[in-house]
């Protein structure tokens, strides 16, 4: 291998690494078989809380603000 072709595959690689962002953000997942729903904290992977529902939700829809939730 040639050595500009390796410090291309160097630099390119080192690029690629520098990009990546760490994951934020609140991932609201629904539990049909527990009626409840999850809500997670993406950074940590920890489960914040856990809401019953009613019976089998299935569909989860957030405000653009992301202060409100609803499940049916």
């Amino acid at each position: 291998m040639s050595r500009a072709v390796a410090l291309a595959i160097l630099c390119i690689s080192g690029t690629s690494l520098a990009a990546q962002q760490r994951a934020t953000g609140t991932i609201i997942a629904s539990n049909m078989n527990a009626a409840s729903v999850s809500i997670l904290d993406v950074a940590s992977g920890t489960t914040l809380a856990t809401v019953a529902t009613g019976n089998g939700p299935h569909e989860v829809a957030v405000s653009h603000s992301g202060k409100w939730a609803v499940v049916a």
